[in-house]
């Protein structure tokens, strides 16, 4: 019988069915079933959005969903109403059943933090649109807790961030006077300082270099390290510091000018100074 239903109905699709008798149990019950041919869906077509709003999470997707920019896929998260816990989404039949359960197939843990670290960053330097609600939502279904430091970062070290506006020659006289080098070619100029601290990401037998954070391409901007606004993180002993690029120049040179901030941190310009 499954051989001739599925004879008859390969029939029935290609449009060459000729049944051999006037009626045909079989006939009957493939026609009741209404067979149609299903059309294989582009992926690639879609938006991200659609990508996970979707509920057919087939094998295609989840790759299709791999190569879209992760930018796209927390401003999905942040327009949507707050999910509720993966139970309460659960299905005998299938084993994904909402959207964040499907990111996280998709994405490994570890992966999945260091996207999520690179995009907190950049929100935090730039103060860009953050995605609380992205955070609270998937909180709920992986351990976040390494992230917590860089809200910390932010409030601590709101008291180095400034931002100096001026027309070009004032800036110029200004930043003269501070020994800065700078680029004359523009009429005005906004000067933005922001710090993040790496010292809880990696301990002191740490290899791999901090370079997860990058700045992104603006045309309308350009960036530079300026030594009288950088700051670096260094460890005297088993303490971490935050001193100014110009400080630090200064120990290295062992310039008197900054003899005394040293002195208050513990390091003597008479001692050998060695730096891992």
């Amino acid at each position: 019988m499954k051989f001739l239903i599925n004879k008859e109905r390969e029939q029935i699709l290609n449009g060459d069915y000729k049944p051999k008798a006037r009626f045909t149990y079989v006939y009957a019950l493939l026609k009741s079933q209404k067979v149609r041919k299903r059309k294989e869906i582009d992926y690639k077509k879609l938006s991200t959005s659609k990508l996970l709003s979707s509920k057919n999470y087939n094998k295609k997707l989840v790759e299709e969903l791999k190569t879209r920019p992760f930018k796209k896929i927390i401003k999905y998260f942040e327009t949507i109403s707050p999910l509720k816990n993966e139970l309460y989404y659960w299905h005998p039949s299938r084993k994904v059943n909402d959207p964040l359960t499907l990111l996280i197939k998709v994405h490994k843990q570890s992966e999945l933090l260091k996207k999520i670290r690179t995009e907190k960053c950049e929100a935090l330097i730039f103060k860009c649109r953050g995605f609380d609600k992205f955070e609270s939502m998937l909180q709920e279904r992986i351990n976040m807790n390494e992230l917590k430091v860089l809200n910390e970062d932010y409030n601590f070290f709101g008291k180095f961030w400034t931002i100096k506006k001026g027309k070009m020659q004032e800036f110029y006289d200004y930043m003269g006077k501070k020994g800065a080098i700078t680029n004359k070619n523009r009429k005005t100029i906004d000067v933005v300082q922001r710090i993040i601290t790496h010292p809880y990401w990696c301990d002191n037998t740490c290899a791999a270099p901090f370079s997860f954070l990058k700045m992104p391409c603006m045309k309308n901007l350009d960036f530079s390290v300026v030594e009288c606004y950088s700051f670096l993180e260094i460890e005297i002993g088993e303490r971490t510091v935050t001193v100014s690029f110009r400080e630090f120049n200064g120990l290295l040179k062992k310039d008197k000018k900054y003899e005394a901030v040293w002195c208050a941190l513990g390091v003597s310009y008479s001692e050998t100074i060695e730096i891992d």
